[in-house]
């Protein structure tokens, strides 16, 4: 999985699907998806912000509500991971550190 803030490589992650049925356990590989793109990423938005630590406020994603966001994802699955718990495309996923 990818979550919005660094520091956070190699931190186990338990990803259910949305029914809370089944479930992966995994670790974080990545950082993103950013909240938005960031500027002289070699993309046309202009819209900026830093690390999201959403899960330590409760909150949402800022990327699920914001309009600047272009996926409104707050975790990214790699395809295997994605396919375990049954998500194709877009979709809600639960998600814990393990």
């Amino acid at each position: 999985v990818a979550l919005p803030s660094t520091g956070l490589c190699n931190q186990d992650v338990t990803i259910r699907p949305s029914t809370g049925v089944g479930g992966e356990d995994t670790s974080t590989r990545d950082v993103g998806p950013w909240f938005p793109n960031t500027p002289g990423s070699g993309n046309s938005n202009t819209c900026n912000g830093g690390n999201d630590n959403y899960w330590n406020t409760g909150g949402v994603p800022r990327a699920a509500t914001d309009s600047c966001a272009s996926n409104h994802a707050g975790v990214d699955l790699a395809n295997g991971t994605a396919s375990a718990v049954g998500v194709s495309g877009l979709g809600t996923v639960l998600w814990r550190f393990n």
